[in-house]
């Protein structure tokens, strides 16, 4: 057998062919995790998959974005990026960049996050949610457009900050 068969990651142009990597743009890579979910959700159903059988994945990818784009916005407002996965961490890093009248629903939807999946792992383990739940997927669809939609134009209207020693 050749080797290339046996490549999982080949290269190419074209259609088959994805380009990733390589930019360090945070808010595209969130945005990438947003449209993966929704598109994830809308297909998956279309193509005759129970929402339960999605509803993982699309969630992980949903709380993946969040974080990222925390995390983008910690960067262009000239904050430290601190490692990890704590959602209200980042967000207590980033909430000066908002109105007054954003700042309770955000933190609000933000900590629902934090409560069921605080270390990014409750949605990509089988075990990761040892608590029974059960979700409305629209709303939680609806919410995070408005979240998400939220932090991406406050990216888009704040100027980076001086760096200390700049």
């Amino acid at each position: 057998m050749s080797d290339e068969k046996w490549t999982i990651f080949s290269h190419g142009e074209g259609l088959d062919y994805a380009h990733f990597g390589g930019t360090g743009d945070w808010l595209l890579h969130s945005q990438r995790f947003k449209w993966s979910a929704e598109f994830l959700l809308e297909h998956g159903e279309a193509n005759g998959a129970l929402i339960d059988q999605v509803a993982p994945a699309a969630l992980y990818l949903y709380r993946h974005a969040l974080e990222l784009a925390l995390k983008a916005l910690v960067i262009k407002a000239g904050s430290e990026l601190k490692k990890g996965h704590d959602l209200l961490g980042l967000w207590n890093d980033v909430s000066h960049c908002f109105y007054e009248r954003e700042k309770e629903d955000l933190r609000r939807w933000i900590a629902e996050w934090t409560t069921i999946d605080p270390k990014s792992t409750g949605f990509r383990y089988p075990d990761g949610i040892p608590q029974a739940r059960v979700v409305g997927i629209r709303r939680i669809v609806e919410n995070m457009e408005l979240l998400l939609g939220t932090i991406y134009g406050k990216y888009d209207c704040i100027d980076r900050r001086s760096a200390p020693g700049d």
